[in-house]
């Protein structure tokens, strides 16, 4: 479906007058092999999601500590939590595991402690010889684990982090520029050129209490997105979404996260009390029409054997993956907002296509510059090549040597590893400038990422590009 997009944007002028236009579409669309219109497909494409694990699971006694107290394997976890996310996404999210790290240590505390392995199996075993404060110290962790450069080269674009509940752990959280509350700590402190969103898992419990993470992530988001819910009295399509029986005086829509459309209290998920909700209505979204039908526990759970995680699988399958723009201006594939936040105004509204350089650094006998391209649209890397770029160090033109994409797919931000060979050395980087041409790095909607120029100077000991 991608080159289905570009079907009327890279046709020659001559065929398009020489066919009827909308047949020409259609002939496009049936070679496609659906019958979606062309405006609908970038709205849709899946966002991918790269995801760095951080599994803090020592060895003590010969065993990894979740097999020591009979916990939950962390990889089985994740394994559950991909599927239940993509399966409810309806194919608009796709979580890819980029590097599983097994980690033989307890991360540092904010108080600038840090427990050995036989403190922590003793003090767990006795259940007590805690510190006051045992939250973790999440710049410190990434700081360690090197987690800042691949965020900004776009090898990974979340983080998750397994451990236990003495660890100190957030649920959901972000770090970084423009990070803003997912319903944990807010580190904006943290040196990477983007924001992104960290996880904290407890592998003491199970699948649904990261659906669960997940679930209040997306509170957080669409209440930014929307402004603040107004349960009692929905309004909003947010709002109607969110809306439960008891807290919106008797209209029930999907629910929370903590309150189903029948809830009577927090975490009320295996509650037979039957209430009219218009949750599948949501399924048509945004084809609103109001119509109601009888739910219980036994709609989203009928053998009710983990009423938790079937609730809000049954959350996320219906929340919003349409295309388009709804009338209230937002999107109606809600899932952009979670995983494409950082292209996103604070109320949803899509920003411009951007260029960054994100790093400059001498590898063996070339020079490499790492561009971020970014856009709501989901950059095309198969647009963005050697003559995208250009370079000058003074008035000498110089070859790209070649372009190397941080991944082969669309997305909203992708890094173009520029290659120059051979390196420019000393003065000859002073007096470069690279260019990034008008007109050639797209994105799926048609839009390109605007022109840009960039010099270098050293500062710190380390090169970086200036915008000029």
């Amino acid at each position: 479906m991608r080159g289905l997009v570009w079907l009327a944007w890279e046709a020659r002028p001559g065929l398009v007058r020489s066919m009827n236009l909308r047949k020409f579409l259609m002939l496009g669309l049936l070679m496609a092999g659906g019958w979606l219109r062309a405006a609908e497909v970038p709205d849709v494409a899946p966002v991918v999601q790269k995801v760095l694990v951080l599994n803090y699971d020592p060895v003590h006694e010969g065993k990894r500590l979740h097999e020591l107290f009979g916990w939950n394997d962390p990889r089985r976890m994740a394994e559950g939590f991909v599927a239940d996310m993509e399966q409810a996404s309806g194919g608009r999210l796709k979580l890819e595991i980029a590097e599983w790290r097994d980690l033989n240590e307890i991360y540092a505390r904010e108080d600038g402690g840090r427990f050995t392995v036989e403190e922590y199996v003793r003090n767990r075993r006795s259940g007590k010889g805690w510190p006051e404060k045992i939250m973790a110290d999440y710049p410190r962790i990434f700081a360690e684990q090197g987690v800042a450069p691949m965020i900004d080269d776009g090898r990974v674009d979340e983080v998750w982090i397994f451990s236990d509940h003495y660890f100190g752990i957030w649920e959901a959280s972000m770090a970084g520029p423009g990070a803003f509350f997912i319903n944990g700590g807010v580190y904006p402190e943290v040196p990477v050129k983007r924001p992104f969103a960290f996880f904290g898992f407890n592998y003491e419990r199970g699948v649904a209490e990261m659906v669960h993470n997940a679930s209040h992530r997306t509170e957080c988001t669409m209440n930014r997105v929307y402004g603040q819910w107004n349960l009692k009295e929905p309004r909003s399509n947010w709002d109607k979404f969110s809306a439960n029986h008891d807290q919106s005086q008797g209209r029930a829509g999907v629910g929370t996260c903590h309150w189903p459309p029948n809830a009577q209290h927090d975490y009320d998920y295996s509650n037979l009390r039957v209430v009219e909700s218009w949750a599948d209505d949501f399924l048509n979204y945004p084809d609103l029409t109001g119509k109601t039908q009888k739910v219980s526990v036994r709609t989203w759970s009928p053998d009710g054997k983990d009423p938790h995680r079937d609730y809000l699988r049954w959350y996320f399958t219906r929340l919003p993956k349409a295309a388009g723009v709804n009338p209230d201006g937002r999107r109606n594939n809600w899932w952009r907002y979670l995983y494409d936040f950082a292209n996103y105004t604070q109320d949803g509204k899509p920003l411009e296509p951007s260029a960054e350089v994100v790093r400059v650094e001498a590898v063996a006998d070339a020079t490499v510059i790492s561009v971020a391209l970014k856009s709501p649209g989901l950059i095309r890397p198969d647009s963005c090549g050697r003559g995208a770029f250009a370079v000058q160090v003074g008035t000498v033109d110089r070859k790209v040597a070649a372009v190397r994409m941080s991944d082969e797919r669309p997305g909203g931000y992708r890094v173009a590893a520029v290659r120059l060979e051979p390196a420019l050395r000393g003065e000859e980087l002073r007096e470069a400038e690279l260019t990034l041409l008008p007109g050639f790095v797209r994105d799926l909607q048609g839009a390109t990422v605007p022109g840009r120029v960039w010099g270098f100077a050293q500062k710190e000991g380390r090169w970086v590009a200036e915008a000029r």
